[in-house]
C-alpha cells in the first residue's frame, strides 16, 4: 500500500477558524468527505443518512463538483451540507472535521481515509469489495466497515453511534493514528527498499 504524510498538529484556533468559516457551530458534528468525484465515493448515501440523523450532524464535501453540488442543492438537507470546491489544501479541512465518512463505490485503495487518520479522525469506510484500503483495517478496532456502503440507514446508524460515543471515537481515533504512524511515507519507503534489496539479492545468487 502508499503512504502518507504526517501532518504538523493543528492549533486550536486555526480548527475554529476554519469550522467558523464554513458556518460550523459549536458542538456541531462535521462529517467530512475528500474526493475528486463525491457521488461516485458516496456522497447520496451520506445525504440519505444525513435525513435520519438530528439537526446537530453537519456534512462537509471538500471536492464538490458540478454534479455533487447539484444533488446537494436537490436534498432536502442541502442547508445542513458544507460544499468545498477541489482543493490541494485539504489538511485544514481534516484538522475542522470530527469524523471522516468514506462510502466509496469504487476504489482500489483509497487514500483520503488513510489520510484523515493522522489527523485523528475516527473513519467509517465501505468494505474491501469496494474500498482497497479496507482489507488493513480491523472492523470496530481501526475503523467502522460497512457491509454495504449505498444503505443509507445503516451509514446514519454508523455515524449516530460514533457522534454518540466520545470513547469510541477516541479509541477508532487513536488505533487510525497509529496505523498512519506505520503507513508514513518514511516507513513505507523503508521496506520498499527491503524488498528492492531482496529482489537484487534473489537476482545475485541466481547468476
Amino acid at each position: 500500500p502508499p503512504g502518507v504524510h504526517r501532518p504538523a498538529p493543528a492549533p486550536a484556533v486555526q480548527r475554529a477558524a476554519t469550522r467558523a468559516a464554513l458556518g460550523l457551530a459549536d458542538g456541531q458534528i462535521a462529517c467530512l468527505l475528500v474526493a475528486r468525484n463525491p457521488l461516485r465515493k458516496g456522497l447520496p448515501a451520506l445525504l440519505a443518512a444525513l435525513e435520519l440523523l438530528p439537526a446537530s450532524y453537519r456534512l462537509l464535501v471538500v471536492g464538490a463538483d458540478a454534479p455533487a453540488s447539484q444533488a446537494v442543492a436537490q436534498s432536502p438537507v442541502a442547508d445542513r451540507v458544507c460544499l468545498v470546491e477541489p482543493t490541494p489544501e485539504v489538511d485544514r479541512y481534516y484538522a475542522a472535521a470530527d469524523i471522516y465518512a468514506h462510502p466509496t463505490l469504487n476504489d482500489s485503495f483509497g487514500m483520503a481515509p488513510l489520510e484523515a487518520m493522522p489527523h485523528g479522525l475516527p473513519v467509517i469506510i465501505s468494505p474491501p469489495a469496494y474500498c482497497g484500503f479496507a482489507q488493513y483495517l480491523s472492523d470496530g478496532k481501526d475503523a467502522l466497515i460497512l457491509q454495504d456502503p449505498r444503505d443509507g440507514q445503516a451509514l446514519a446508524a454508523a455515524l449516530g453511534r460514533l457522534g454518540g460515543d466520545p470513547r469510541l471515537r477516541a479509541a477508532l481515533a487513536h488505533a487510525g493514528h497509529q496505523l498512519a504512524v506505520r503507513q508514513s511515507w518514511a516507513a513505507v519507503a523503508g521496506r520498499y527498499e527491503a524488498l528492492y534489496r531482496e529482489v537484487l539479492a534473489a537476482q545475485a545468487r541466481a547468476r
